[in-house]
């Protein structure tokens, strides 16, 4: 009997051992970036806004989508075809950075690509696009997705790459750096992903100026976010929803108490990025 006790003591100490070790493994290797100065703080702007300041830039984000939309298609009615290229998108971004390397204390002299994930299906299956391993640093993407997203993923995973560790900076700096670019196809994609965090935040509050800022919407612009909503909308699971919360509790535990709705803290980055600076086109 007591032969079984101590071999459970044992079995219970390895596993805290365990833990213990990836933790400051975890730390000592990438995890200590949660700590790091804050991207609000790097681009000297603030964290709050009014409804208003929410709306204008709403507003000017559908104007700038709009534009790039029609720019690019020369028909409103057609949503904007991106061909899947990773390592072009890996090239634009890091072009990017290079081109913010003023704004931030980034390591952009050092920019690895990122890869397509051999667990894209799974990642799907799981919910998320794409994500960072901490231990080789390696960014890693979910090629599965509809291409119009994949060009800010792969922006947004090399983010983590540098050292942003916070999602909603890391999807500023995706959105920062396709609406850098020359091309006017990646422009349109880092515009789209604002918008579509923006009018969410929207949607959350005033359901009536939502439905307004939607009918506003070139026809394209709705294909092109109707395009990966379905996508999600196929692939949803009840394992989606549990690792979504997983991992919304892994972020609370890391210095991100929004959890997964860290990443929507991307629109109080926007807005007062948008409210300080007034460029958010940057052609």
């Amino acid at each position: 009997m007591r032969l079984k006790e101590n071999r459970g003591i044992k079995i219970i100490q390895f596993i805290i051992a365990g833990i213990c070790i990836f933790l400051i493994t975890f730390n000592i290797s990438w995890a200590i970036n949660n700590y790091r100065t804050p991207l609000d703080k790097e681009l000297r702007i603030e964290l709050v806004y009014t409804q208003d300041e929410l709306l204008a830039t709403t507003q000017k984000l559908i104007g700038l989508t709009n534009a790039y939309q029609y720019e690019i298609t020369r028909d409103s009615l057609q949503k904007v075809v991106i061909e899947k290229d990773l390592d072009y998108f890996n090239e634009i971004s890091r072009n990017g950075y290079h081109k913010m390397a003023a704004e931030t204390d980034l390591p952009i002299h050092n920019i690895a690509s990122a890869k397509p994930s051999l667990f894209s299906y799974v990642l799907t299956k799981m919910g998320f696009s794409g994500y960072f391993n901490p231990f080789t640093h390696e960014a890693q993407v979910n090629d599965l997705i509809p291409a119009i997203g994949l060009p800010v993923t792969t922006a947004h995973e090399i983010a983590h790459q540098l050292g942003i560790a916070k999602e909603s900076e890391a999807n500023m700096l995706a959105f920062l750096v396709m609406t850098r670019q020359d091309n006017n196809t990646f422009r349109y994609a880092g515009y789209l992903y604002a918008l579509k965090y923006c009018l969410k935040e929207v949607s959350n509050i005033n359901e009536e100026k939502f439905l307004h800022f939607h009918q506003q919407l070139h026809p394209g612009v709705k294909e092109n976010i109707l395009e990966t909503e379905l996508f999600w909308e196929k692939h949803k699971n009840y394992s989606s929803k549990f690792f979504k919360v997983f991992y919304g509790n892994f972020l609370k535990i890391n210095n991100q108490k929004d959890g997964m709705y860290s990443y929507n803290r991307f629109v109080d980055l926007i807005v007062n990025y948008d409210k300080k600076y007034h460029n958010l086109d940057q052609s």
